[in-house]
């Protein structure tokens, strides 16, 4: 197993950028240099401060997440952008 890759305490918070996100289908990919792969992210995993249900991202933005094993690859969870 790549530790790099895959922290199985769910509690510690990384930061990266959102490679692409769509608003529309609810899901995207962050990049971040602390895993070789991209994350993939749900909109039901984004803490989300807009008075909308919709979550948007630009591609570029600054997140913060969690990781946790999904069986397929890693998602990204407690999602929140960040300035």
């Amino acid at each position: 197993m790549n530790l790099r890759f895959y922290s199985d305490d769910g509690e510690q918070s990384h930061t990266g950028n959102i490679k692409w996100f769509d608003s529309k289908k609810g899901f995207g990919f962050i990049t971040s240099e602390a895993f070789e792969r991209d994350i993939f992210c749900h909109y039901t995993c984004v803490i989300n401060n807009n008075a909308e249900d919709r979550v948007y991202f630009m591609d570029g933005d600054n997140v913060e997440f969690k990781v946790r094993d999904r069986g397929r690859g890693m998602e990204a969870f407690d999602v929140k952008r960040t300035d």
